[in-house]
Parts: C-alpha cells; structure tokens; sequence
C-alpha cells in the first residue's frame, strides 16, 4: 500500500525535472554569440587595476559594462614553500566562493610597477611576468591551483572567473581562418585524375576590428604583445552552448593599429591580426 501511494504521489506532482525535456524552436543563432577571449598579461594587469579602481562602487558599473572592463582586483600573499600549489593570502578583501571555471592570475605588483613608464610599460607583455592558472579549491584565503606556477617567487593574485579569459572588449568583427597545404600526388597511374594528401596546417585571426579606448585592459593585451612581438593566449568560438566546439591556441599579435577620420566625422577604431604559433592549438567541446 505504501508503495502504490508513493507512485500516486508522483503521478501527482506532475513529471520529474529528470523526464522534462527543453524544446528546440530554433536552430539559427545571432552573431553576436561568437566570442574573442583573451588572457591577462602585464599590460593588461595595470590598465585592468587602474580601471577598476575607478570603477568599483560606482553605480554605472552594471551590465555590459563589466565585461569592457572586468573585475579585476589583486589580493598580496605568498606560495606555500611545502604545497607549492597553494597561495595564501594575507591582505584584506573579500575573496569569492569557489565555482567552477575560476582562475588565478599570479604576478608580482612592484616588478610589473617598475615596467610602468613611457619607454618601458610594452616590456609588460613579457609572458614571463604573469602567469594564468585554473583554480581548483578555495578554503578561507588559501587558494589551491591546479599546478605550481613556474615562478614561485609571485607575490599577488587576481582571481577570475570564465577560466582566466576576458573578452576582447569593444569587438566588432573577426575572422578565424584555418587551411592545410596539399601535397600533390599526382602519378602517371592516378587514373588522369589528381591526387593529394594533406600538408602543413596554419591557423590567424584577422580582420578583428572593434571600438578604441586606451583604459580598456584587452586592447592594452594587444597593444603591447604587438610592439614586443610577444605572445598572447586566446580562447575563441561561435557560440557557448552545447556541443559547440572552441580553440585555445598561443598567438603571435602580427597587427595592431587604429584609425579614424581626423575631420571628426568617425568613430576610433582598432584593428588587429594573430598568427598562430606552431603547434600550440587546442581543439576542445562545450560538454
């Protein structure tokens, strides 16, 4: 009796949440779910710092808004010298609760402020200088990354979300182009027909075209990357849904300009292009 009350029950509640299932109604999506991400360097951590400083608490601070000009504040402490992939932090601030999908930007405050001058601040988009790291527990103010950094000496962290990548802020365009050479095998018995077999693979993103504005910290990523001819970690894809597939890769920023018509009649635009570096290129799921 008490089993047959208990299937009443069920069937009176309505379905369970795990027999529900969502509607597809459309399978067509805006263009605006493509997506340019970008991870911090030296640069982008100063301009990022003052950025935020100046914005924090105001109350226009809202909405999109935050993604030009993400929430990056630095907490200072130290690494554990026995677990060398635990940070303790020692400074006061909030610190947030631990989340999936959250990283750590480590990097020390006074080398990078020791770059910050005219002739120096491109020096910032040295790759040495700031490492990204995914987090994978927090417990008060000790944060456990997912591997030592390669410099255990970094004396500050930012903690972000959406893996350690922003967005390429005030971004209008782009296009990620990707081919493979074919090798000829043409013989005299391929039957008349050409024949090939597939030869070296390159991999850019050009045309990236997008609003200027100096204070923005992922401009000051490509700015800088571009005048030392560094390089830079970029996450991209056309949607974050399901299924959808995305790149990681180590790019070389080949390009980097702005324009504008002088008469006043135009907007400040930026334009930028990567190359990707050989062989450094992940191919992974939204799952």
């Amino acid at each position: 009796m008490a089993k047959e009350n208990e299937v009443l029950k069920r069937i009176g509640s309505g379905p369970r949440r795990s027999d529900t299932k969502k509607k597809i109604t459309e399978v067509g999506h805006n263009a605006r779910k493509r997506f340019l991400e970008i991870e911090l360097n030296g640069a982008g951590v100063i301009v990022g710092l003052s950025s935020y400083t100046v914005l924090k608490g105001q109350p226009n601070y809202i909405g999109d808004f935050k993604k030009i000009f993400p929430e990056i504040e630095a907490h200072t402490g130290s690494f554990d010298s026995r677990e060398k992939n635990a940070f303790n932090i020692s400074s006061e601030g909030e610190i947030p609760t631990f989340t999936k999908g959250l990283a750590a930007v480590v990097f020390t405050k006074t080398v990078l402020d020791n770059l910050t001058s005219e002739d120096k601040f491109s020096e910032l988009a040295n790759p040495d200088l700031v490492e990204t790291i995914p987090i994978t527990a927090i417990q008060d103010k000790k944060i456990t990354l997912e591997r030592a950094p390669l410099d255990s000496s970094f004396t500050e962290i930012i903690i972000l979300s959406n893996d350690g990548f922003i967005p390429l802020a005030q971004l209008s365009n782009f296009d990620a182009n990707e081919s493979q050479d074919e090798i000829s095998t043409d013989t005299q018995t391929s039957g008349g027909y050409k024949s090939a077999i597939g030869g070296l693979k390159s991999a850019s993103i050009e045309g990236i075209t997008g609003i200027y504005d100096p204070s923005i910290p992922s401009l000051a990523i490509l700015s800088s990357a571009y005048n030392t001819e560094s390089t830079v970690r970029v996450r991209h894809g056309a949607t974050k849904d399901k299924f959808a597939p995305y790149t990681v890769g180590i790019y070389k920023v080949t390009e980097f300009t702005t324009t504008g018509e002088t008469s006043g009649n135009g907007r400040l635009e930026y334009k930028a292009s990567l190359k990707l570096q050989s062989g450094q290129i992940e191919k992974k799921t939204f799952i």
